[in-house]
């Protein structure tokens, strides 16, 4: 889904009323040198997830046990993720995240989890081969919902949705 530019905190997600549908992004299969997995985001920055879920209907299963998580912060579920971009986008890249449908924080990264937008630099030193740069991995959220995802840099600007639902 593409987003608009602009700045506030709620620019370039979607709003959600009361009841609305998530409008989650389908995922499909996508296979590069940094791993294997489903991909969200038709741009030149992607969100690779390694969750099981209905995929083609953009929803990640997460597990009622993960909320125990000893890695994360307590009441947070984990899914794994990580963001990666294609070679030909070599400019700084951030990711911003936010629950759509309801209060609630979501958290990047995989050892200090945070609410705070994700940047990578351009140039070399996020370089996990054959061009591709990533840096922020692992989503932590305060339960089942709909979430947004917003990935901004020069030129870019797009909007992830997912809709996370605890597995069976």
């Amino acid at each position: 889904r593409v987003a608009t530019a602009g700045g506030g905190p709620t620019a370039g997600f979607p709003a959600l009323g009361p009841g609305g549908s998530c409008p989650a992004t389908p995922e499909h299969p996508a296979h590069t040198p940094l791993g294997d997995g489903e991909e969200a985001g038709a741009g030149p920055v992607r969100m690779m997830i390694n969750n099981v879920g209905d995929p083609a209907h953009g929803v990640v299963d997460i597990g009622r046990s993960d909320g125990h998580n000893p890695l994360g912060p307590a009441g947070y579920y984990a899914f794994q993720d990580y963001w990666y971009s294609l070679p030909s986008y070599r400019a700084t890249w951030t990711v911003t995240a936010r629950r759509l449908d309801g209060p609630g924080q979501v958290l990047l990264n995989n050892s200090s989890p945070t609410p705070a937008p994700q940047s990578v630099p351009a140039g070399p030193s996020q370089e996990s081969g054959g061009g591709y740069r990533s840096g922020v991995g692992s989503t932590w959220v305060p339960g089942p919902g709909c979430y947004g995802f917003r990935v901004q840099g020069p030129h870019l600007h797009e909007t992830v949705v997912l809709e996370v639902v605890f597995g069976p």
